[in-house]
């Protein structure tokens, strides 16, 4: 069975047993006239990141859609106008309105060391991480009452149960410890860069689709890290360089002296190529 086959009998299922049906949408890459054709929807919808303090970051962040009563043809289309801007679909015994605070909660999160930190945590880079967590008491409050979470991933779609509970168990905190942490840490310095770079020269990815530039953004954090850059600081000089120039650091017939000067000399990058440019 295809996964669109597999999405639509859980969505037939879900309507049946009465559940909810909902459509989580990334609006922080959507054109003009995609942010348009979404108030357009059928349906309420709800920020995930319904927080006071978030308020901010409301109009570019998550967004949840009621679905519910809607033909799973409707779902598709509006993958169609999104694209990889849809994140995911679920089914749960929560109404919308109550999901949605549910889902907020489940964007703010703990590390090790008890810092509050904000994990994307809907997305398939973290979601299927969290899912694994059989054992963490947050676990079961966080999909204690969804049926199905269907996630977008960069060129299929995973599939995520949950138990269904009729009532959402006791609230438990995310909280992250230091495997996790490592797991995820790759991805939040790269969602970093993403954002910074997209604020100064979004002309500097070849792409439009989030996960592309996401995964342009990672390739190069990965390189930055085989080349021996080993602080957070010059590795965000690597990527950011590479992006605007849109002339990789590593390819650049200079950049063994310049490289040397960082991992011999405990010089920053920046000055590095500071000096270099100068000569």
């Amino acid at each position: 069975m295809s996964d669109l086959q597999q999405g639509q009998q859980d969505w037939v299922n879900a309507a049946a047993k009465g559940l909810s049906l909902t459509a989580i949408v990334e609006q922080a890459l959507l054109s003009a006239p995609q942010r348009n054709a979404l108030g357009e929807l059928e349906g309420a919808r709800w920020p995930l990141m319904y927080q006071a303090e978030l308020a901010q970051l409301r109009n570019d962040g998550p967004l949840l859609l009621d679905m519910t009563g809607q033909p799973f043809e409707r779902l598709v289309a509006i993958h169609e106008l999104f694209g990889s801007n849809l994140a995911g679909w679920l089914s749960s015994t929560l109404p919308a309105n109550r999901l949605a605070t549910h889902l907020g909660d489940a964007l703010v999160c703990q590390d090790a060391n008890d810092a509050v930190l904000l994990i994307r945590s809907y997305s398939a880079e973290v979601l299927p991480l969290l899912h694994q967590q059989v054992g963490q008491p947050w676990h079961q409050w966080l999909f204690g009452p969804l049926d199905t979470w269907w996630v977008k991933a960069e060129k299929d779609w995973q599939r995520l149960a949950g138990p269904a509970h009729s009532e959402v168990p006791e609230y438990h905190p995310i909280r992250l410890d230091e495997p996790m942490m490592h797991s995820l840490q790759h991805d939040a310095h790269a969602e970093q860069l993403l954002v910074q770079t997209e604020n100064v020269a979004p002309e500097a990815f070849a792409s439009d689709c989030h996960g592309e530039r996401l995964q342009q953004v990672q390739d190069l954090l990965q390189i930055a890290r085989t080349q021996g850059l080993d602080r957070q600081e010059d590795q965000s000089t690597f990527v950011l360089h590479s992006l605007i120039t849109r002339n990789p650091l590593h390819q650049r017939p200079e950049w063994a002296g310049i490289l040397r000067q960082v991992t011999d000399d405990r010089d920053t990058l920046e000055n590095a190529l500071a000096a270099q440019e100068g000569a």
